[in-house]
């Protein structure tokens, strides 16, 4: 396999085997770059079955993700200069959670929210009077919604579960203006180990394609042209590891 962040050849460092009631494997590869070491899983399943464990993925988990969280806040907060009075759009939502805290905030922008998943977009209509825009975050139909009209993308924690991240970042780049910026967070796998099965928990949940480190993250955005504004790590990100947070300006 080619590493699809910096091309070098990827490695299978892991096979799970079963994962699909008993049958089918899913094998993790890691790039032999030791600048990048962009991890990708590759699963043995149809499209039926992938789509059902997508939905099972994130069901349970979403669930729970109503409301915004602690460190939302605290990233509305950090970078509340890039926000007021921008048109911002916020793919891969949920429960519009980000809306929400910008609301509770008091921070005056227009955004959009979007996932595909139908009971975040109920959830929010029936509970929250608030509208989430069905689209497939990796599908080209996600430029109806305007090619170079956006100032800012969030994207919280679902760059992990695209499949092809450098093709679908340069997708989603088509939608910021000449000055926009974007904000990625993401899992922070540097410390995890490839190689044993006791961190099964982390390559293999939720249907997670990529995993990143703070460099080939970087380093995937500079090379699609985003000049980098800031980069840290939250230790209070995920039950597993650390969170990276990245903001990126578009340089067009």
């Amino acid at each position: 396999m080619i590493c699809n962040i910096c091309k070098h050849e990827s490695l299978p460092k892991y096979t799970y085997k079963g994962w699909w009631e008993g049958e089918g494997s899913a094998i993790l590869y890691e790039c032999t770059n030791s600048l990048c070491r962009f991890i990708q899983i590759d699963y043995e399943c149809d499209q039926e079955q992938r789509e059902i464990l997508d939905f099972l993925g994130l069901r349970d988990v979403r669930k729970t993700m109503t409301k915004p969280s602690k460190s939302i806040f605290r990233r509305v907060d950090f970078f509340k200069n890039y926000l007021v009075g921008k048109n911002i759009v916020d793919l891969g939502s949920g429960c519009a959670r980000y809306e929400q805290a910008l609301d509770q905030s008091e921070i005056k922008c227009n955004i959009k929210s979007v996932d595909f998943w139908d009971w975040a977009i109920e959830y929010c209509k029936d509970h929250m009077n608030k509208t989430v825009l069905k689209y497939d975050i990796e599908n080209e139909k996600l430029l109806e919604l305007g090619e170079g009209v956006f100032d800012f993308i969030i994207s919280s924690h679902t760059f992990e579960h695209v499949n092809r991240p450098t093709e679908i970042l340069r997708m989603w780049s088509k939608l910021l203006n000449k000055d926009g910026h974007i904000l990625i967070e993401v899992p922070d796998t540097t410390y995890a180990d490839t190689s044993i099965a006791d961190e099964i928990d982390i390559w293999f949940s939720g249907l997670h394609y990529s995993y990143f480190n703070p460099d080939n993250l970087e380093l995937l955005l500079s090379t699609l042209g985003f000049d980098i504004v800031h980069k840290f790590l939250d230790p209070k990100g995920t039950k597993h590891c650390q969170t990276i947070i990245i903001l990126g300006k578009i340089n067009k």
